[in-house]
């Protein structure tokens, strides 16, 4: 185990609160992946809501997409916008 699947496995038991990630460049090889391939579900309504609870800018709220998604914008410390999205509980 190591790389990406140590990553993995934290964010398998929850326990990443923050990432702080560089870009390097790689000039040999495939390089190895930051986080290991697995399925995670997130519901985008509790993300929503951690996201409000944690003091983010909210830019639009939580709202349903014409091709039954739901999204939403905040405005990061640094002044992007960055949109989340997913599909909603019960779909």
């Amino acid at each position: 185990m190591g790389g990406g699947d140590i990553i993995a496995s934290f964010l398998d038991a929850q326990a990443i609160d923050e990432f702080i990630i560089s870009v390097i460049p790689v000039f040999i090889g495939d390089g190895i992946p930051l986080i290991a391939r697995r399925h995670r579900h997130v519901r985008i309504e509790a993300f929503y809501a951690r996201c409000i609870a944690n003091g983010a800018q909210i830019i639009k709220p939580l709202t349903a997409t014409a091709w039954g998604t739901s999204d939403f914008y905040i405005e990061d410390p640094d002044g992007y916008i960055v949109c989340f999205g997913g599909r909603p509980t019960g779909s």
